[in-house]
């Protein structure tokens, strides 16, 4: 049975061999850059949504939120 080390240095030189590269520094640079991209992207995609979001809570609370207006538009709609 293989360790958890044995495992991952087999893992390492899968990607390095997929890869071309041949140092085992570079490669793991590598994938830090990209793990870092992918965490960055994401985070991206989140404030967005939290944005999206805050954009639809009114400034007056009288007023309807973008999904109560709608609603009340599809409502309408099925009445007439």
């Amino acid at each position: 049975m293989l360790t958890l080390d044995a495992a991952l240095e087999a893992d390492l030189r899968k990607v390095m061999a997929r890869r071309g590269l041949k140092s085992e520094e570079e490669t793991l640079r590598i994938l830090v850059k990209e793990e870092a991209e992918r965490d960055i992207e994401e985070t991206a995609r989140r404030l967005a949504a939290i944005e999206r979001f805050r954009g639809s809570i009114p400034n007056n609370p009288t007023e309807p939120t973008d999904w109560q207006r709608e609603k009340a538009w599809v409502n309408e709609g099925m009445t007439h």
